[in-house]
Formats: structure tokens, C-alpha cells, sequence
């Protein structure tokens, strides 16, 4: 699902933006409107994510295992951007929503990229296939 479709990247890019928006803008409702949107989206790629590992689970006994493993790793994950952007770098609040911001971009483009690398693999494929 991930590999032939491009919904990862510009839902990661959204997120970001609104994330900088709720940052940077001094209205409160453009601020709560994307605290909002980036909330949506969040819940909505977990939840796109999650379809797509319980799909490619066959044994319906490791759901909880690979799920609370996932779980595990997302949480460990987040102490620790959180610990190097709040303890190590010393950021204030504005910069730690900026930096957070540039993460989501920076996943949209790698999302992209993968996008666009799987795309042109495949119609390579398509075209050396068509040609026998």
C-alpha cells in the first residue's frame, strides 16, 4: 500500500505545515485549526499504518506483540526527541515546534523519494517486460 502509493508524503507535508502554521501565526483559531489538522492526520496515518501491519500479519496470536513492540519503539522514540530537543539543545517552545515541523517535511520527503523511486522501478519493469 505504502510502496505504490504517494498518500504518506503529502499527508506528512500537511502535518508539517501545520505544525509551523500553529507555530508562527499569532491568531489563536489558525493555531488551534492546525493543532487540529495535524492531530487528524497523525491519528489517520497511525491508523493507516496499523491497517497495514495487521494485513501483513498472518498469525493472529503476535498481533499484540508486534503492536505493543511498535508501541515501544514510538515512545522511546519520542522521550528521546524530546530529551535532545528540550535537555540537550536548550530550544524554546517556538523552535521545538519548528524543529518538529522540519521533521514532518523532511519524512514527506522521504516519503516522496520512495514514492518516486518504487514508481519508476515499476514502469521500468512494466517496459523491460513489454519488450519480450
Amino acid at each position: 500500500m505504502y510502496s505504490s502509493s504517494g498518500v504518506p508524503a503529502p499527508v506528512a507535508a500537511v502535518q508539517g505545515v501545520a505544525v509551523f502554521l500553529a507555530t508562527f501565526v499569532n491568531n489563536v483559531f489558525v493555531s488551534y485549526a492546525g493543532y487540529i489538522v495535524m492531530g487528524m492526520l497523525f491519528h489517520y496515518t497511525i491508523t493507516l499504518a496499523s491497517a497495514k501491519i495487521a494485513g501483513q500479519l498472518s498469525d493472529e496470536s503476535c498481533f499484540g506483540l508486534i503492536f505493543g513492540i511498535n508501541t515501544l519503539i514510538g515512545t522511546g522514540l519520542q522521550s528521546i526527541l524530546t530529551l535532545v530537543l528540550i535537555q540537550s539543545l536548550k530550544l524554546p517552545i517556538a523552535s521545538q515546534y519548528f524543529a518538529i515541523s522540519g521533521l514532518y517535511l523532511l519524512l514527506a520527503s522521504t516519503w516522496l523519494l520512495g514514492w518516486m523511486i518504487t514508481t519508476c522501478r515499476q514502469k521500468r519493469s512494466i517496459n523491460v517486460d513489454n519488450q519480450y
